[in-house]
Formats: C-alpha cells, structure tokens, sequence
C-alpha cells in the first residue's frame, strides 16, 4: 500500500499529539510575533528549542550568531547525515 504524502497546511492545523512522519514524531512549534521568536517542542516529550531571531541574527538557545552562519551550518548537517 502507497503512503500518502502529508501536506503541511494540514499538518499544521492538526491539532493532534504525536504525529508521525516517516517514524518519527513531528515537532510542534509556536510562533510569537510581539516577541519575535520561535518556540519548537519535541512531538513526543516536551523538550524545546527557543528561537530568537532579528534583522540579521538568530539566538538559538542563547546562542548567538549571524543568519548565515546558522544557514550554513544547518545546510552542512542536513547535507552530510
């Protein structure tokens, strides 16, 4: 039997715990506009990532750095796993 490809309008507004793509569970997150950040949490338990971001910079759990240094080391992990 095919596997249906999930669509993300309907991922998002699902509103279900523990979802599951391709064996692994989907994270749900948050997004906060007065405080400009992201909240990402775990699909399964309640661990989480607090994303800040600016005009050019991203705080990833309190660590700092320019927008394109995050790119390109998310871009590298993505590529070589």
């Amino acid at each position: 039997m095919k596997k249906k490809l999930l669509n993300i309008k309907e991922v998002l507004n699902n509103k279900k715990l523990y979802q599951r793509y391709k064996e692994y569970p989907l994270p749900r997150h948050y997004w906060s506009e007065k405080k400009k950040y992201v909240l990402i949490k775990c699909g399964d338990c309640n661990e989480k990532v607090k994303i800040y971001y600016g005009y050019d910079t991203l705080e990833v759990n309190g660590v700092i750095a320019h927008r394109d240094y995050w790119l390109n080391l998310l871009k590298f992990l993505y590529e070589n796993s």
